[in-house]
């Protein structure tokens, strides 16, 4: 149950997965306090901007690119 949530923050998850693909993360600790939205939604894009990265340096030698 996320009591946390409001319906807005419920409908940027749910666009936020439906975008990316990708589950979200820290659910548990915004519904534990422990994490507000704001630091969850935070965390969420540094984390797709780390894969970005990472895809971005794959080594492509030999690809016929």
């Amino acid at each position: 149950m996320r009591h946390r949530l409001n319906g807005k923050q419920m409908a940027a998850i749910g666009n936020f997965e439906g975008v990316t693909g990708l589950e979200f993360m820290h659910l548990d600790e915004i519904d534990t306090g422990t994490m507000t939205f704001e630091e969850a939604w935070y965390n969420n894009i540094h984390m797709i901007f780390d894969i970005y990265c990472y895809v971005q340096n794959i080594n492509l030698s030999g690809c016929g690119m």
